[in-house]
C-alpha cells in the first residue's frame, strides 16, 4: 500500500513538474489563444489557473492558458480553440490548458490531463498542428486528426484515431504511430494497433457470447500476463484491491480470490432470495463455450446465470484466482448465501485427510461499496455462537469441500449485515452439478 501511495506521488510530481517546464518554456513569440465553452452537460467546474477557485461553467466562458476543466459524473463539456480545433472532456476528468498559441502557419496546443477522456478534434485546413495531450500514464501527439485519449486508473490508457494519423507514447514509453484513414485504436501496454485489435477479436468473438463481466475481466487478464481456453483463465498475478475497480461493474458483485503455490480450481456460487443458485463448474466444462452440447448440460446442472439477472464471470485456475459473480440491474433483496467449492462438491462425506487446502477470501460490493459479510454462517445456523460480521470471508478447502458466507442485501440501504440468521438447518448453498455431485436444488 505505502509503495504504492509512493509510486502514485512519484507519478503526479513528475506530471506537475511537465506541466510547469512546459509552461516555462513557450517562447514569447506568437499570439496566445484562449478556449470557448460551447456545449455543457451535467455539473461541469473551471478555474482560471491552479491557484483560483472553482466556479460553475457557462456556455461561452472564455479561459485562456493555465485554466483547469473538470467534470462530475454523467457530465461533459466541450470548448473550442480557434481557428479549427475542439476538445471534449468525458465524465469524472480533469484537464489543464497548458499552452495554445498561433504563429505564422503552426498552432501549438498542449492539454494536460490528470484522469478521464479526452476527444480532441483537429480540422487541419490550411494550417500546420503541433498537439499534444499528456497524461500521468501517456502521452498523444495529434497532427490534424480525430483522437480519443482516456487514461483513467487503475484502467490501462488507451488511445483512439477517428481518422489521421497520430503519435502515442505507451507506458513502455515507447512512441508508436497508428492511424489512418481507417479508424485505429492502442492500448497502453500494445506496441501496435494490429496487436490492440487482435486482443478485441478474442474478447468478442461471437460464439462465445461472453458476458459485459468476462469481457471486462478479459481485458484486465491479458494487462496482467494472463492466459486464456475458452472461458477458463489463468494468471500468475494477484488481483490487488486496489484494481477491483477495473473488474467488478454490477449494482451488486461478489467476489472470490485465491492464493496457491500451484494450479486451484475454486469455483465461486452465489444463492439468491429467490432460491437461485447460479456459478461456475469445474473448468473442464468451460474450455467450449461455443459448444451447443456443453452448454445444454450446464444451462441445466450448472446454470451460470440466474432469472433474477445474476450472472458468473469466467472461471478461473490458480495459482491467483479471482471469480467474480454480479447482478448488472438491480438485484432481489433478501438472504444471499455466497460460497466456493474446490473443484466438485460431495454430500455425501469424503476423507479429505491428507489433502492440500487452498485458503480463499470472499467479498461483495453493492453500488461498488464493501459490504459487511456473515462470517459464522454454521455457527450462527447451528445456535452455538452469535453471528459475527466483517467485509472479508476467510476459509480453506480441500477438493470436494464447500465453505460459505451470507449477507442480507436491501438495494435501497446502505447497512446489509444480516439482521436474521433462520433457525432452520443451514441452507445448502450448492450449486448443481454432474451425477452424485450437489444434485439437490436449494
Amino acid at each position: 500500500m505505502l509503495t504504492s501511495r509512493l509510486l502514485r506521488f512519484a507519478f503526479a510530481s513528475i506530471f506537475i513538474c511537465k506541466l510547469a517546464v512546459a509552461q516555462e518554456s513557450r517562447p514569447a513569440a506568437g499570439t496566445a489563444l484562449s478556449a470557448t465553452i460551447t456545449a455543457i452537460e451535467g455539473n461541469v467546474q473551471v478555474r482560471q489557473n491552479e491557484d483560483a477557485a472553482w466556479q460553475k461553467a457557462t456556455v461561452g466562458m472564455k479561459l485562456g492558458e493555465g485554466a483547469e476543466f473538470r467534470t462530475g459524473p454523467r457530465s461533459a463539456v466541450r470548448f473550442e480553440i480557434p481557428p479549427d480545433q475542439t476538445v471534449t472532456l468525458d465524465r469524472l476528468g480533469t484537464v489543464k490548458l497548458i499552452e495554445a498559441i498561433a504563429r505564422k502557419e503552426v498552432v501549438k496546443t498542449d492539454l494536460g490531463m490528470k484522469y478521464g477522456r479526452v476527444r480532441y478534434d483537429v480540422e487541419a485546413a490550411g494550417l500546420a498542428h503541433d498537439s499534444t495531450i499528456h497524461s500521468p500514464g501517456s502521452a498523444l501527439a495529434v497532427r490534424g486528426t480525430r483522437v480519443s485519449l482516456y487514461d483513467q486508473p487503475p484502467f490501462t490508457p488507451q488511445a483512439t484515431s477517428l481518422t489521421g494519423r497520430a503519435t502515442f507514447r505507451n507506458t513502455k514509453r515507447q512512441m508508436v504511430g497508428f492511424g489512418g484513414k481507417a479508424k485505429a485504436k492502442i492500448t497502453g501496454d500494445g506496441v501496435s494497433p494490429a496487436q490492440t485489435a487482435l486482443v478485441d477479436s478474442i474478447l468478442r468473438m461471437p460464439d462465445f457470447e461472453r458476458t459485459e463481466q468476462q469481457i471486462r475481466e478479459l481485458s484486465f487478464l491479458f494487462t496482467h500476463s494472463g492466459a486464456v481456453l475458452g472461458n477458463v483463465a489463468t494468471s500468475n498475478v494477484a488481483v490487488r484491491d486496489a484494481e477491483l475497480p477495473a473488474l467488478i461493474g454490477g449494482k451488486l458483485d461478489f467476489v472470490l480470490r485465491w492464493s496457491y503455490s500451484d494450479a486451484a480450481d475454486l469455483n465461486l456460487f452465489v444463492r439468491t432470495p429467490l432460491g437461485e443458485t447460479f456459478g461456475n463448474p469445474p473448468f473442464i466444462l468451460s474450455f467450449f463455450p461455443g459448444n451447443k452440447e456443453v452448454g445444454q448440460f450446464l444451462a441445466t446442472t450448472f446454470p451460470q446465470s440466474s432469472p433474477s439477472g445474476g450472472s458468473v464471470g469466467l472461471n478461473h485456475i490458480g495459482p491467483e484466482g479471482i471469480e467474480i459473480a454480479s447482478f448488472s440491474n438491480k438485484p432481489p433483496a433478501g438472504l444471499y448465501v455466497v460460497g466456493a467449492y474446490n473443484f466438485i462438491y460431495s454430500e455425501t462425506p469424503v476423507d479429505t485427510t491428507g489433502l492440500p487446502k487452498i485458503p480463499f477470501r470472499l467479498e461483495a460490493f453493492l453500488n461498488g461499496k464493501r459490504q459487511q459479510l456473515l462470517l459464522n454462517l454454521d455457527a450462527a445456523v447451528a445456535g452455538t455462537e452469535a453471528p459475527r460480521f466483517g467485509p472479508v470471508y476467510k476459509d480453506s478447502i480441500a477438493i470436494t469441500e464447500l465453505a460459505a458466507t451470507a449477507i442480507q442485501i436491501n438495494p435501497g440501504r446502505t447497512s446489509t449485515a444480516v439482521r436474521h440468521i433462520p433457525p432452520s438447518p443451514k441452507p445448502t448453498p450448492t450449486p448443481v452439478s454432474a451425477p452424485q455431485v450437489m444434485q439437490r436444488r436449494p
